[in-house]
């Protein structure tokens, strides 16, 4: 019997040889060594970005209902949105508030005008002790030093970053302090 190419039986393999799924699983979990560490750092980096856009945001609506207003805002720590705290620690929250009295104080007959507490507690955001309080005055200026809020990413993931509050009321954000110096998390 004759046997012709038609009449042979073609088995073709239909799944990954030994060496393939070995080849297959290696580059997998270099991918995968690579990838977690600089995802984290991706998420780290992108939450800190975060918070310091809406500190930004909260000192232009405090800067601005300064001007409109034509009274004394005041951006402040809070943990409860309605009393400044003593501490230069932001990251337990903070408001706007219209200080219409001057007395540095939010009273109970002054309007709250933000409040926001961070959506992330895995970055630490403070002050000097010198500086528990950004004062707006009728202009939109801020007297004194300028104030340098330092945002720290706990986990270590993203370098710590400022924001620096000129006099004229304008903030930047910096990787050093005002003066050249490295930001320093505590």
């Amino acid at each position: 019997m004759d046997i012709t190419p038609s009449d042979t039986c073609h088995f073709r393999s239909k799944g990954f040889s030994l060496i393939e799924l070995v080849t297959s699983l290696a580059v997998s979990a270099a991918l995968l060594t690579v990838g977690i560490p600089a995802y984290r750092k991706l998420i780290s980096v992108n939450r800190l970005t975060s918070e310091i856009n809406l500190f930004i945001r909260h000192i232009h609506i405090g800067r601005s209902a300064a001007t409109k207003s034509d009274e004394e805002v005041i951006l402040c720590p809070s943990a409860d949105g309605q009393h400044c705290t003593r501490r230069p620690v932001w990251n337990i929250g903070y408001m706007v508030y219209a200080d219409r009295n001057e007395n540095r104080r939010h009273d109970p007959d002054e309007p709250v005008l933000r409040r926001h507490t961070p959506a992330h507690d895995d970055i630490a955001i403070t002050s000097s002790i010198y500086r528990r309080r950004i004062l707006f005055q009728r202009d939109g200026s801020t007297p004194g030093s300028n104030p340098t809020i330092v945002f720290c990413d706990l986990s270590g993931n993203a370098p710590p970053r400022a924001i620096i509050v000129s006099n004229t009321g304008r903030p930047r954000v910096s990787r050093t302090r005002a003066n050249g110096k490295a930001l320093v998390c505590r």
